[in-house]
């Protein structure tokens, strides 16, 4: 457990237990219509994000754990700043030269295929197969609800789809209901393939970022996730479905960064992968029993009838013993934020934006719970304003403590960064045990003052918890 704090521990055995616990936080998505109506700045750097985003995902393996963020450097001339998860090595480097050779060549976003074909198999062929496995779970189920669902015109149930109706019905338009059941159709089926580097398989890839984009912004996908009336359970397979086609039109952006590499030509790139003093990372095994991470959360032993509860619940005890040792790491995006936010904050070089400018940091997955937690803190207290596309929510105990790293020590109130995600680590954590005792009242909780209690006062008591160990980080 060399170079791991006990509170760094602590916090990744927490969010191991919520995540067991089925803690599912919100997905956190931009509002892309708020983001245009807020004017040019904010106009701007949705567009970056979306270039900066499908950048990462197209220099990203999709070997597991294998992480890519994103952002541009203006602080002299404008470069592309990456990180990774992981030690960045010459296969990397390959890799970033051979993406933007291809962008140079290519004259749309389609001959990047042979690029992502040979380099980010793994991923493409990942997404493709989390769609197919959604479309085809609720094949049924979409086909059922759409013979209740209120039809309007073609033109209003799928807009700006007018070209690729041309090309799939080039004699007559069948009506919407007919081309809806069709799109599930199609989607089921182009879907059940892996990418090759053969003209074939780009044909297949071409016709499914069709059939996704139509899909995505369909009214009925949009009736599903929004209406109330929907059930939770399909309602919930919408939203996941409409995120897994929106992941497959995304090569489609490549559009953008074509757009882009003309226009700057020569575009430098560097990694951001060293760690610095500071950073909680190593690995550390797991020593505590889970019922003593239980008390620990709790500030006192667990009730008879939680502690039941927690030994009942479905393979809990026998995964905690088995798990593996905690390996926590800085994640990606936060290490692009502390690499480019220290100059900034040391005064050592002008701010190169306007005051309230965003600041975007693509990645090829979705932000977790803590890394959402701690950018909302840092962003709060510099006034800086880092933005990514969206967070899963996800309790992830890779997750690691940044500390004092990047110099954030010139911030005065810099404890409170990782304080915001200790805190809100533990208040999940406290609700999510508190429901599966829901008979016997606040029981374990009450004596941590968290019964009968407004959501913001029991914050503030679940804060207070951990007061002692707080200390820790002071030193």
């Amino acid at each position: 457990m060399a170079g791991i704090s006990i509170t760094q521990s602590r916090l990744s055995e927490e969010l191991w237990l919520l995540r067991e616990l089925g803690y599912s936080g919100p997905d956190i998505s931009i509002n892309i219509a708020a983001t245009r109506n807020k004017g040019m700045r904010y106009s701007e750097a949705y567009t970056n994000l979306r270039i900066l985003d499908v950048i990462a995902v197209c220099l990203a393996t999709g070997k597991p754990e294998d992480f890519v963020a994103a952002a541009f450097d203006k602080r002299e001339q404008i470069s592309l700043v990456l990180a990774k998860s992981g030690n960045v090595d010459a296969a990397d480097n390959i890799r970033v030269v051979a993406f933007f050779s291809a962008l140079k060549e290519a004259k749309c976003w389609v001959d990047m295929l042979p690029f992502l074909a040979k380099n980010t198999k793994e991923n493409v062929d990942m997404r493709i197969s989390k769609l197919h496995e959604s479309i085809t779970d609720l094949h049924v189920d979409l086909k059922s609800e759409a013979n209740s669902y209120s039809f309007q015109s073609v033109e209003v149930e799928f807009p700006h789809s007018k070209h690729f109706f041309q090309a799939i019905y080039p004699h007559e338009l069948p009506t919407a209901n007919r081309i809806l059941d069709d799109l599930f159709r199609y989607c089921k089926v182009t879907s059940a393939f892996e990418l090759q580097n053969d003209q074939a398989s780009y044909t297949k890839f071409v016709q499914l970022v069709g059939i996704a984009d139509v899909l995505q912004n369909s009214l009925f996908l949009e009736y599903l996730i929004s209406n109330r009336r929907v059930h939770p359970k399909l309602k919930g397979g919408a939203e996941n479905l409409k995120r897994r086609l929106g992941k497959i039109y995304q090569y489609a952006t490549l559009e953008k960064v074509i757009k882009l590499r003309k226009r700057l030509r020569d575009i430098p790139f560097y990694w951001v992968a060293e760690t610095r003093h500071g950073m909680e990372e190593g690995s550390c095994a797991v020593g505590a029993k889970l019922l003593d991470v239980v008390e620990y959360t709790l500030g006192r032993p667990p009730s008879p009838e939680l502690t039941d509860a927690l030994r009942n619940y479905p393979h809990l005890m026998e995964n905690w013993d088995l798990r593996p040792d905690f390996n926590p790491y800085v994640h990606v995006e936060l290490r692009i934020i502390l690499h480019l936010s220290r100059p900034w904050l040391s005064g050592s070089l002008p701010f190169p934006y306007n005051i309230g400018a965003r600041l975007p940091v693509g990645c090829s997955n979705r932000s977790c719970l803590c890394c959402k937690l701690w950018i909302d803190s840092f962003n709060q207290i510099t006034n800086l304003r880092w933005m990514m596309s969206g967070s899963n929510g996800e309790a992830d105990d890779s997750w690691a403590l940044p500390g004092a790293a990047g110099e954030m020590k010139m911030v005065e109130d810099w404890k409170d960064f990782d304080q915001s995600v200790l805190g809100g680590v533990r208040y999940r954590l406290v609700d999510k045990l508190a429901e599966l005792t829901p008979k016997t009242g606040m029981g374990d909780f009450a004596s941590s003052g968290l019964d009968d209690k407004t959501s913001l006062e029991r914050r503030n008591e679940v804060n207070k918890l951990f007061g002692a160990i707080w200390a820790e980080l002071a030193e």
